[in-house]
């Protein structure tokens, strides 16, 4: 039986299961039946990704296709301490700890499936000790791992098991240039984490691995500005990849604090770009000119308001491919928003989120529920539903990708293409 025959097959069974699962959405004999029909016919993330466009192609709002992009917090918990200046999310967060390991057993077969698994969250994944067993089994020539870190837990064990272990790209934040604004900002040791970041980029020379990319990453606010040439040139120094600024994000109007680390007082209004525009443009339009000379490909998605954006990127096409994941060419589709098909955010406490954008759009919580209990529920469904219309609904509308396409439908995310 031809490929294209299988997959017709396969849409049909999945119509049929649609018509039960939008009768009723806590049907678990047809959820069963969705999470067998996974089993038998969805052996890679190539056919997944198939049944995924047909699906899109469709609008359909019950999947057989799971997560191309799966998110998994692996753990809240951060070395940093007292948290970084400008980090809400811990500032206002009672406890840490790490995944539940049940909730890992559960997402863990879907991974496979995946083009991207990002193991990061709210904390810092390289305090967790297993943090690779839930992709163990994946083929890191089709599925691309990657995380977030603050680099200085980055030992020389560490940084051998990111290699072994096919790691396809890390971010790591660093926020600053020099050791002073680095000790305001991040209140740890400059020195050792460029020390560290040489060292993973020596052992991966030394092994001949073009694996992990990896990029430097800046939080861009007021007190730091300044240094984003000077910054763009240490990430050449230490031998990255990548180079990406993300402006200090607006909150809700409640969250915003002041607070002090030694003799700086850090007022997270009073640090907002939107503050300086001058200065913003002029000092990110230096630090994009300075990569260019540099060879460093450059990341930077910064809107001070939907008149006034910046979008620049300088990724050629060969910076794209990693892991042996081909970029896919922009789709055209009239889904203004695509995660609710594309994506899952698994946090810690279990709860699974379409996108880091909707943390209170809780679909489902693994604890309790299957993959596709969640996936298909009710929530989701619904979710999907409202994505078909125009314009999003009022929390979409502060996300760069959703502003970003409004200016041309074909634009996806970078972060989406790594």
């Amino acid at each position: 039986m031809s490929d294209q025959t299988t997959l017709a097959s396969i849409l049909d069974d999945r119509r049929r299961l649609e018509t039960f699962l939008q009768r009723d959405p806590t049907n678990l004999k047809a959820h069963e039946l969705m999470e067998k029909l996974r089993s038998f016919l969805l052996p890679d993330p190539e056919l997944n990704q198939e049944l995924k466009r047909l699906e899109l192609s469709e609008k359909a709002l019950v999947l057989l296709s799971v997560p191309e992009f799966l998110e998994i917090e692996s753990t809240t918990r951060c070395n940093i301490n007292p948290p970084c200046i400008m980090c809400h999310t811990r500032m206002f967060r009672s406890s840490d700890r790490d995944i539940d390991a049940a909730v890992l057993e559960k997402i863990k077969k879907y991974t496979r499936y995946a083009k991207t698994v990002s193991l990061h969250g709210g904390g810092e994944p390289l305090m967790v000790p297993n943090l690779f067993d839930t992709v163990e089994h994946i083929d890191p020539l089709k599925t691309m791992v990657i995380f977030s870190s603050n680099g200085l837990l980055l030992t020389e064990n560490r940084c051998a098991e990111i290699i072994d272990r096919g790691v396809g790209y890390v971010n790591f934040s660093l926020d600053a240039a020099n050791p002073e604004t680095y000790d305001k900002i991040r209140h740890s040791d400059f020195i050792s984490v460029i020390n560290n970041l040489k060292r993973l980029a020596s052992i991966k020379k030394a092994r001949g691995s073009r694996l992990p990319k990896f990029c430097l990453s800046m939080v861009i606010m007021k007190e730091n500005i300044e240094e984003t040439v000077e910054f763009v040139e240490l990430a050449h120094d230490v031998g990255a990849d990548y180079v990406e600024f993300m402006k200090l994000g607006s909150l809700p109007e409640a969250q915003y604090y002041r607070t002090t680390y030694k003799d700086f007082v850090f007022d997270y209004r009073g640090q907002m770009l939107e503050n300086i525009p001058e200065a913003h443009n002029q000092w990110m339009h230096k630090a994009y000119r300075r990569a260019k000379e540099l060879g460093l490909t450059f990341r930077y998605e910064g809107w001070l308001n939907d008149k006034e954006s910046m979008y620049l990127s300088n990724i050629p096409q060969e910076v794209q491919e990693s892991g042996g994941c081909e970029v896919e060419k922009p789709r055209t589709l009239s889904i203004l928003c695509e995660k609710p098909w594309t994506g899952a955010f698994v946090l810690m406490n279990g709860n699974v989120i379409p996108c880091c954008n909707l943390p209170a759009q809780v679909l489902g919580n693994l604890k309790d529920q299957g993959f596709d209990e969640v996936w298909n529920g009710q929530r989701a469904q619904e979710i999907r539903a409202v994505m078909l219309e125009d314009p999003l609904p009022e929390i979409c509308r502060d996300c760069h990708v959703y502003k970003a396409r409004r200016l041309d439908p074909s634009v996806h995310s970078e972060r989406e293409r790594i």
